[in-house]
């Protein structure tokens, strides 16, 4: 084990450590952990334990007078700062993540708690440094696992829109005290539809329609699957003339779909009614949607 007093000098450990502080290297040799020593004064690595090679690709002695900034892979602004804050929470330790660099030229995600220490007179980095890819990785599998959570409990199964669940607790008390616009598209006859032809053709007549809904609006408003053929359309931003217009829009849209369904064509048409006003509390809802039902034009 090798420890530099000076940036181009490299001298035995045991000729600067007294018999406890050679115990205590001891210690640090067999950690699993990383451990690195670096100059405060020049910014080079002047110890590093065994732990180190494995992550990192180097023997101890290639650690030796090596430039932090050569392993660590941040923009020298963000070492900088986190150099500082080190010096600045003593005698307390800073911790942060970065991405540091092998050997091979890896690119490894890394944590590292750092704590200035002092030396035989001299201030040094002591850095703990623990490879997190594993721990990024489990924290990606358990994000997409709360995303999927989360589709369940706020989409509808079949056609992926919005549901009522998502509809009434999170999207609109987030409108409460705004004007907002609203369609209610009914597929006319779905009930008919259903008994008469199957309940196949009146789930593939509600997919194709929320993708026909979706493609008429694009982002300027939200799709919510309301109840068996009934689709709601909310506008944070809205316009009369526009509600009107994109009602219109969307009957054309659907008369003209030209949909299959077990290689037979497919033709049915929508309802659509409109309105808009101003939301004081998520219960007026109801009121909106009553008058909008009361206006239903169809095609």
């Amino acid at each position: 084990m090798l420890l530099s007093t000076k940036p181009n000098k490299v001298v035995p450990v045991f000729q600067l450590f007294s018999r406890s502080e050679w115990f205590l290297t001891e210690i640090l040799e067999l950690t699993p952990d990383c451990l690195l020593l670096i100059d405060v004064r020049t910014n080079l690595v002047v110890y590093a334990n065994k732990a180190s090679e494995t992550l990192y690709g180097y023997n101890q002695e290639a650690f030796i007078g090596k430039d932090i900034r050569l392993i660590n892979l941040s923009p020298d602004s963000e070492i900088k700062k986190n150099m500082e804050r080190v010096i600045k929470k003593y005698p307390h330790a800073h911790r942060f993540e970065a991405i540091h660099g092998t050997s091979s030229g890896k690119q490894v995600p890394v944590e590292v708690v750092s704590k200035l220490v002092t030396l035989n007179g001299r201030k040094y980095y002591l850095s703990h440094i623990t490879n997190i890819t594993s721990r990024n990785r489990l924290k990606n599998k358990i994000s997409n696992l709360i995303t999927q959570l989360s589709q369940q409990a706020y989409r509808d199964n079949l056609t992926q829109t919005y549901n009522r669940n998502y509809l009434f607790n999170v999207y609109l008390p987030k409108l409460t005290g705004r004007d907002i616009g609203l369609l209610l598209v009914k597929i006319d006859y779905f009930k008919n539809i259903n008994h008469t032809k199957g309940h196949l053709l009146g789930d593939h007549i509600l997919i194709e329609t929320a993708k026909l809904l979706k493609s008429a609006i694009r982002s300027t408003g939200k799709v919510f699957r309301f109840d068996g053929g009934e689709f709601l359309i909310l506008f944070p931003k809205h316009r009369i003339g526009e509600l009107e217009q994109t009602a219109a829009s969307i009957r054309e849209i659907v008369l003209k779909a030209g949909l299959y369904f077990e290689d037979q064509p497919v033709r049915y048409s929508v309802s659509v009614g409109y309105t808009a006003g101003l939301l004081n509390c998520p219960q007026q809802f109801n009121e909106l949607l009553i008058h909008a039902d009361e206006h239903l034009s169809q095609p």
